[in-house]
């Protein structure tokens, strides 16, 4: 049989396949310019609504995203798109800076991680928020408060001569003063009670101070610190005239705290701290700010950068420090 060159037809009975399946017209691809989205690699959607997520729906610089809408609405199933971006196309980010000012922070647009280039990144914003958290922080105490009698006790004391009048003790600030009572029994001749007995009859009255003597015969009270341990304070002794054991006045002391320095302390709890925290220190009107460089879990020291302006102006019994949160 012989063919003419041109078109040709056959007749069949229509009982064999066709040498060529015809494609599926639920299944789509386009190559288009869109306003969004990762470039030269292609998308698989379901919708007009999963591209509007990944590829920014209409937009000014082409047709295609009309094309897309026009698939899914007569019928279409699946569309593979693919983003084609100019070569000059960049990445729209955002740098923030600490208090240093230090860079701190890159903020890129993208999309799951990944950037995604193009203009539309311009239109995204980001606002920082920051929430002053008060955890408590306080300097390190390196010496609980301490009070010392003046005078040396005398070799004896006659404790009826005023009726036993009790040791009064305000200790670590607390709400209602301690009072520890002397009674006769607990001296071998009360009218000629021993330093040594008044030390040992003070420290039965209570487990928040300790009695003791100094090496030339003083009487010295030291706060234990329980009460400040648990109110989170410093320790602070306020003791009531006592003209029998060597207090004709009123006699305060607080506790001695650590070294506030321009750049560095030592807290009394560092839990929960690490570098690179904010840190805000409060003192009346002033306001610092800055950012942990290096934390000890250990010893409790930090170090903090930019440096402290003037460290002594801040009251170091009653220091305010918070970290922050963004």
């Amino acid at each position: 049989m012989s063919y003419n060159v041109g078109l040709n037809v056959i007749e069949v009975n229509g009982s064999g396949a066709p040498a060529i399946a015809s494609a599926a017209t639920s299944v789509a691809a386009f190559n288009i310019m869109t306003s969004r989205g990762l470039p030269n690699t292609p998308a698989r959607i379901t919708s007009f609504a999963d591209f509007v997520e990944r590829f920014g729906g209409h937009g000014n610089a082409s047709m295609g995203s009309y094309m897309v809408r026009g698939f899914f609405e007569n019928g279409g199933g699946t569309a593979f798109v693919n983003r084609i971006a100019g070569a000059a196309s960049t990445v729209a980010s955002r740098i923030l800076q600490d208090s240093g000012p230090a860079n701190t922070l890159r903020l890129e647009a993208g999309y799951r991680g990944t950037q995604d280039p193009g203009s539309w990144g311009r239109n995204l914003f980001v606002a920082s928020r920051r929430r002053s958290v008060l955890t408590g922080l306080r300097l390190a105490e390196t010496a609980t408060a301490t009070v010392v009698t003046a005078a040396p006790m005398p070799a004896t004391t006659d404790m009826t001569a005023a009726g036993f009048p009790p040791l009064i003790v305000t200790i670590d600030g607390q709400a209602v003063p301690t009072s520890i009572p002397f009674v006769a029994g607990q001296f071998a001749l009360p009218n000629a009670a021993t330093p040594a007995e008044i030390v040992n009859a003070i420290n039965a009255g209570t487990d928040d101070l300790d009695a003791s003597l100094e090496p030339g015969g003083e009487l010295r009270l030291r706060s234990t610190g329980n009460i400040a341990m648990v109110s989170g304070g410093f320790s602070r002794l306020a003791v009531a005239i006592n003209a029998a054991l060597g207090f004709p006045g009123a006699l305060n002391a607080d506790g001695t705290a650590a070294a506030l320095g321009a750049s560095g302390t030592v807290l009394a709890d560092a839990t929960g701290l690490k570098a690179g925290d904010a840190v805000e220190f409060v003192e009346g009107g002033t306001t610092e700010r800055v950012k942990l460089q290096s934390v000890n879990p250990v010893t409790r020291a930090v170090t903090w950068a930019p440096a402290l302006a003037n460290p002594a102006a801040y009251n170091r019994v009653a220091l305010r420090i918070a970290t922050l949160e963004f």
